[in-house]
């Protein structure tokens, strides 16, 4: 959302850095260079938030900085025109018309706040319309409340989602030419059958329907909705005691994930030093099933279980179907998600309940 604000008001920001430079006195750099200070400014602060993970606790922060700087910007605009501003201003419009055509422009940058503003157009619509067709974005503000599945295949009237994890699923010959790329984007989807770690079912699907008011579950009720909360970015944000945990045994509240969640909440768990045992089921390498196979009750014939423990203590075991032991290559074998990829990329998960998905809320 804060990033929408740079992206759509570059006038805006550019007023702000033009006052706060006039005050700071640096207001005689070229106007280019001005800007691309403030470019490479918002770069590296993202570059250190996002290498080290902190964007969920920058961003609630950043949302009221960026407010604060659009006031302040206002203010600085305002208190800068003088006494002698106003003056000049009432001289200059006594002038005759063509000594006003005749003054030669002041400054310089002219061009430089074009291309910024096409830049800033080009990212929006980026952001807006092609990443989440992609799949290089999952989280995000144009996809909530509409539980659209962004793995799968896209259940959206018109456009896919997906489309980089698709490709990198069914292509052996990508995924070796582009190791790095298949890191993030390969694997395709897993359903995530049961677990007994306390720090995956802290945060994974995320149901925080006990937070809803009894009445509000009533309606819900009344209108022919299950009655159930999942909202995994909130709890991915709040932290792991805001919702409520997902239960073990029966009452085990299945999801899908891409193979990246998969190896990210098996690396959290094993961090939090605890043993546990994993199953999911996936399918066969290099296919990428609709995601009607996982929601399937007896899906046996077409996805391969895989059961993974893990002692507590470091040593890790795999089994498949069957009883063979994993290769190298089984997801739950491939360690934590490296590179840009585990600090960019979080994908919701999205649970089922009796062969068919829930109703997700995404907030």
């Amino acid at each position: 959302m804060c990033a929408g604000y740079i992206f759509f008001l570059p006038s805006a920001t550019t007023i702000v850095w033009t006052r706060l430079y006039k005050r700071l006195g640096l207001s005689d750099l070229p106007a280019n260079v001005q800007i691309g200070l403030v470019g490479v400014m918002f770069i590296a602060a993202t570059i250190i938030i996002y290498y080290f993970g902190l964007e969920e606790f920058f961003i609630p922060k950043a949302c009221i900085v960026i407010g604060i700087a659009m006031a302040a910007g206002v203010w600085l605009d305002a208190s800068a025109v003088t006494e002698e501003d106003r003056r000049l201003k009432h001289a200059s419009s006594q002038w005759p018309m063509e000594t006003q055509c005749s003054t030669p422009a002041q400054g310089g940058g002219g061009n430089a706040l074009k291309w910024a503003r096409r830049v800033s157009w080009m990212l929006t619509a980026f952001y807006s319309f092609f990443a989440i067709m992609l799949g290089v974005m999952d989280m995000s503000n144009q996809e909530m409340y509409s539980s659209l599945n962004e793995s799968g295949g896209s259940n959206h009237m018109l456009l896919p989602t997906g489309m980089v994890q698709q490709i990198f699923a069914t292509s052996p010959t990508l995924a070796e030419w582009f190791p790095a790329a298949n890191d993030v984007f390969g694997g395709g989807l897993v359903r995530v059958d049961h677990t007994d770690s306390k720090a995956i079912n802290a945060i994974y699907p995320g149901e925080t329907t006990g937070r809803l008011d009894s009445r509000v579950l009533e309606v819900l009720r009344e209108i022919g909705h299950q009655a159930r909360e999942i909202s995994f970015e909130t709890g991915r944000v709040m932290g792991p005691g805001f919702g409520t945990p997902n239960p073990t045994g029966s009452a085990f509240v299945r999801y899908t994930a891409p193979a990246l969640e998969l190896r990210r909440m098996l690396a959290e768990a094993q961090v939090a030093g605890e043993a546990f045992s994993l199953v999911y089921s996936r399918p066969p390498r290099f296919t990428y099933p609709s995601i009607e196979v996982f929601e399937e009750v007896d899906s046996g014939k077409h996805l391969v279980e895989v059961t993974y423990k893990f002692d507590g203590k470091g040593q890790a075991s795999c089994i498949l179907t069957g009883g063979a032991t994993c290769d190298p290559q089984e997801i739950a074998m491939l360690g934590p998600p490296r590179g840009w990829g585990a600090k960019v990329l979080i994908h919701n998960p999205h649970p089922i309940s009796q062969g068919e998905h829930l109703q997700v809320c995404r907030n």
